[in-house]
């Protein structure tokens, strides 16, 4: 009888952190619903991407990657817009601001579905003054981009991964972030 009691107790607390711990992932943080922490839910799985101007390698590459990263982790499909016109789901746009307060990146929607719930075009601005590294370009386009198709800043390192704003070096989705990709998309 006391063996059952405690099998008992050991799976109500089982069951309750496990509830919590749902509870807490899903109430976290917001998805797609706009700036200034959110970016806005995409119109659709497939992300097309373009290079406004001219990139060399060293910055090519790692936009590249981020673009490949968000296509196997998760149920999106992303490919190269040879066109860079309003259309592409990323546009990315280099500029140059080395003021104190400048930030790495942004991400901006600037087309939206004909019911203006979906953004159908961005653009990634990408501030090559302070992206000195091809780990930082990475990490900062992979942070953009998942603005563009939905997800929140993060500051606290709760869930990890390169939506973590600052100089960090992580260049791949948190497991929490790709469950918010595929469950929207």
């Amino acid at each position: 009888m006391k063996i059952k009691s405690t099998f008992k107790t050991i799976t109500v607390i089982a069951v309750l952190g496990t509830c919590n711990l749902a509870v807490g992932s899903a109430s976290a943080d917001i998805f797609g619903a706009g700036p200034p922490e959110s970016g806005w839910v995409a119109d659709n799985s497939l992300h097309n991407y373009c290079f406004d101007g001219s990139y060399p390698s060293y910055w090519v590459n790692p936009l590249t990657s981020a673009m490949v990263n968000l296509d196997d982790q998760t149920v999106m499909t992303t490919g190269v817009q040879y066109a860079c016109n309003t259309d592409a789901d990323v546009r990315f746009i280099k500029y140059n601001d080395t003021s104190k307060d400048a930030p790495l990146g942004q991400y901006t929607c600037i087309k939206f579905t004909i019911d203006g719930t979906r953004c159908a075009g961005s653009y990634v601005y990408l501030n090559e003054a302070k992206l000195t590294s091809t780990a930082l370009r990475q990490k900062t386009a992979c942070h953009e981009v998942g603005h563009s198709v939905g997800l929140t800043h993060h500051y606290d390192g709760l869930y990890g991964g390169c939506m973590l704003s600052g100089y960090f070096y992580d260049h791949f989705y948190s497991a929490h972030h790709v469950a918010h990709i595929n469950a929207n998309y």
